[in-house]
């Protein structure tokens, strides 16, 4: 069937633009076309390349001064103001005000927990006297990024592969100190570098277990916050061991291992 409709059979007639109804067999269905312009004016057919315009209500009334436009934008989370809600007023040409909310949500942080391998540090077979550094300054690479270097810090074991027994005083500093630290040797230490410490400084006692290995452990258990502060940051902290005794131990008979959570 040909497409279109008669709608005067006499003389002259006319027709409505149809096509065959695909759904209804023997049926015309209307078609329409979207041109563009107002009466008289021919703003061309709607296409793809010429879409027809829309506008949206609040953001029509905001122009034209009747009413304030609310946005809400949703920035990174992990942006530099996560979490944080800021406030800008924004002027139109026209006069009109349109107040824009950015919202940043909570950073999301995921964390994952660290246990460093066995530190060795680097001990003679000699005999150190109480208050002696042992091994020297130890840096230990604990962090996960030098652009991210924090967490928490909650165990610290050392032990002997010997029987050595002595206590030991340990120092945790988040940034390398100023005090030299040089093995079997009393360091002269600067009292500023206290401010370093993660934690108070502690004593551990080596012992070996019950029943079976001779070699002695120690262990510490706490939850403090770290931060590197170094400048410029890395994924360090510093670790230093003063002999509370005297003693005499092989060479590499001495380890230490720290564990935490971090950012």
């Amino acid at each position: 069937m040909a497409d279109g409709v008669q709608l005067n059979a006499g003389t002259g007639p006319q027709y409505v633009d149809s096509e065959s109804n695909p759904f209804r067999s023997g049926w015309q269905m209307q078609r329409v076309k979207v041109v563009l312009g107002g009466i008289d004016q021919d703003g061309g057919d709607v296409t793809a390349a010429n879409p027809l315009p829309t506008m949206d209500v609040a953001v029509a009334l905001a122009q034209s001064g009747e009413l304030p436009l609310a946005v809400t934008l949703m920035g990174d989370p992990n942006g530099e103001f996560a979490g944080i809600n800021l406030l800008d007023q924004l002027f139109q040409p026209n006069g009109a005000t349109a107040f824009i909310q950015i919202v940043n949500p909570a950073i999301s942080v995921s964390t994952f927990n660290v246990n460093t391998p066995a530190i060795v540090p680097g001990i003679q077979n000699s005999a150190y006297a109480a208050g002696n550094c042992m091994g020297g300054l130890q840096t230990v690479n604990f962090f996960r990024t030098a652009s991210q270097p924090s967490g928490v810090l909650n165990q610290f074991s050392m032990g002997f592969l010997g029987t050595e027994t002595t206590p030991v005083q340990v120092y945790i500093f988040n940034k390398a100190p100023a005090t030299v630290f040089v093995d079997k040797a009393s360091p002269t230490w600067i009292a500023a570098d206290s401010k370093l410490l993660v934690v108070p400084p502690f004593v551990l006692v080596p012992a070996a277990p019950s029943y079976g290995m001779t070699s002695t452990f120690a262990n510490y258990l706490f939850a403090a916050s770290a931060k590197n502060l170094d400048t410029p940051p890395s994924g360090n902290l510093y670790v230093v061991f003063i002999s509370g005794g005297a003693f005499t131990p092989a060479v590499g008979d001495m380890w230490f291992n720290m564990a935490g959570t971090l950012d």
